[in-house]
């Protein structure tokens, strides 16, 4: 059996885990697991990128998660919003501004998919985006590890991919504490995520755009 103080302990040997500490249960699962039931409520997911989370939320609700669940993170909307806001002015798509504008790939690809997903329509997109972001009570709540410092829930259920890869302005030290804060924030219950090999992280926050991306993001239609 896996306890929670061993998976820390597999980053950093030397922790000690405190004497009330409860031992914990750790388990591998997947998205279907988790829509079918392994996700609780008020339990955090947690993934590396802010388009890993949103991108994990549409799978979510497209399989009908039963746990209610929405994203968590008001910086990372307000960006979003005024993306839209700038780009029907422009009349072109959020993708493609963010593109023109050099924006995190990270914030492209987000945008791309809430353009989809709301029809390739202005309305559609802004309705997707409060859906996605509106809290919902005793809802499961999907931000990145780095938004969950501080805090922590009974169920913690880590999207693995989207932690797999080291950015160019990153080290293995710096992906293995950003990893170490997600285990951390379990009380209980720990789920690592396998994603199904379509939902792989493409591209990390600070990789830039290839042409065939540029490609992909032109077949939105025109705001």
């Amino acid at each position: 059996r896996a306890y929670l103080v061993d998976e820390a302990r597999a980053i950093y040997a030397d922790i000690e885990a405190l004497p009330d500490a409860p031992d914990g249960h750790v388990t591998v699962g997947g998205l279907s697991d988790l829509a079918l039931g392994l996700l609780k409520d008020e339990d955090l997911v947690l993934a590396r990128t802010n388009f890993a989370v949103l991108r994990t939320y549409a799978k979510l609700v497209d399989l009908g998660c039963r746990t209610p669940v929405y994203i968590e993170g008001s910086a990372f909307r307000g960006a979003i919003e005024t993306l839209a806001d700038e780009a029907k002015s422009a009349k072109t798509t959020p993708a493609l501004l963010a593109l023109k504008n050099g924006a995190d790939f990270s914030l492209v690809q987000a945008v791309d998919l809430l353009w989809a997903r709301g029809g390739n329509k202005h309305d559609g997109f802004l309705e997707e985006l409060r859906t996605a972001f509106t809290p919902r009570a005793g809802g499961a709540i999907l931000l990145t590890a780095h938004q969950a410092k501080g805090r922590g829930a009974d169920g913690v259920h880590i999207m693995t991919q989207s932690f797999d890869q080291v950015g160019k302005n990153e080290t293995k030290e710096d992906r293995d504490r950003l990893m170490y804060t997600a285990i951390t924030r379990a009380k209980t219950r720990l789920t690592y995520v396998n994603e199904p090999e379509e939902m792989a992280d493409e591209s990390l926050e600070d990789n830039m755009p290839t042409e065939n991306d540029v490609k992909h993001v032109k077949r939105g239609a025109a705001l």
